[in-house]
């Protein structure tokens, strides 16, 4: 589902999530074309010279506070790096990795989630990975499970199976949130 908004100063949140090793960075590299799935940083169309920011691997992996030292850090951070997205009027959102796992010291969904809402400019999207590349084949899901804490928010994810090309899942993102039109 998709939260929508009429003003022109509106941006895309797309948010891919995945257990470890699901396929969420190979996804964000087909979809933006960024170099790798270490990738943190803008991606520029040099035809339009719009650009979108990517974070390629989830904050509850890797610190986007490589310095902090705690949750405090990481929200000031995921802060500046939204505050400078919004600022750029040539960006079009935000593309990142998500897992949906419970951290006490980095981000969770429930604060990225919040973060972006807090701003009131974000064209919402997410993606649940399931079954991820890699997913035992053990039937444990986690499109209920992140639906479910997403329940006090107007968002829901889509289901993507992971076990498809990341191209096709890509276009999938691409059709659905019109990022690259």
């Amino acid at each position: 589902m998709q939260v929508v908004n009429e003003r022109k100063d509106i941006k895309k949140f797309i948010g891919v999530i995945g257990r470890s090793n699901a396929g969420k960075s190979t996804i964000i590299v087909s979809l933006t074309g960024c170099r790798n799935r270490n990738f943190r940083d803008s991606v520029t169309d040099k035809s339009n010279n719009e650009s979108i920011y990517v974070i390629a691997w989830s904050p509850q992996e890797r610190r986007l506070d490589p310095e902090g030292d705690g949750l405090e850090s990481e929200v000031k951070a995921f802060r500046k790096i939204l505050n400078q997205l919004l600022q750029n009027d040539n960006c079009r959102g935000l593309v990142m990795a998500i897992q949906p796992t419970r951290p006490r010291l980095r981000l969770s969904l429930e604060d990225i989630i919040q973060e972006v809402l807090n701003r009131d400019v974000f064209e919402s999207y997410l993606f649940v990975l399931e079954p991820g590349r890699n997913d035992p084949p053990d039937g444990r899901g986690i499109l209920a499970e992140v639906n479910q804490r997403l329940r006090n928010t107007p968002l829901r994810a889509q289901q993507l199976d992971g076990r498809r090309f990341a191209f096709l899942n890509a276009r999938h993102i691409n059709q659905a949130s019109q990022l690259f039109i």
